[in-house]
């Protein structure tokens, strides 16, 4: 008999260590799922908070000029830019020091998906984006 999809998942997600932020550290259910996450043994979890920090934020300030240089064409509005956690934590993602985040508990979806197109874009040959959603007991 094959295993339930969530068994799956799980089992992947534990085997991966992943590095794993949650933009949204301010609210109280993301502080939860954090914790669960640890304790689960999941991967290493970061909970950003406002204001963002520092580190390694000029390493973040060229990866947004780079990637969009008629949007942060200097290093002023790259800088104003990151004070928003989402897409610090896509920069993250972005630059390889987390491999996955996590937003949208109080964000709509649209700008978390705007984020992570600023920060990491699409895979080559992708002409839309797409989301999904897993909810279980």
């Amino acid at each position: 008999m094959p295993r339930p999809f969530r068994d799956r998942l799980l089992e992947r997600a534990r085997g991966a260590g992943a590095r794993i932020v949650f933009p949204e550290g301010h609210d109280a259910r993301i502080r939860e799922a954090a914790e669960r996450l640890r304790a689960m043994g999941m991967g290493d979890v970061t909970l950003l908070e406002q204001p963002t920090p520092d580190a390694p934020r000029p390493q973040l300030v060229e990866l947004l000029r780079r990637r969009k240089p008629d949007r942060f064409p200097d290093d002023r509005a790259a800088t104003a830019a990151l004070e928003d956690p989402l897409l610090y934590g896509a920069c993250l993602v972005g630059l390889g020091a987390a491999d996955v985040m996590v937003g949208g508990a109080d964000r709509p979806t649209g700008d978390v998906i705007r984020a992570a197109l600023l920060a990491v874009g699409m895979a080559p040959g992708m002409g839309s984006v797409s989301g999904a959603f897993y909810m279980a007991r």
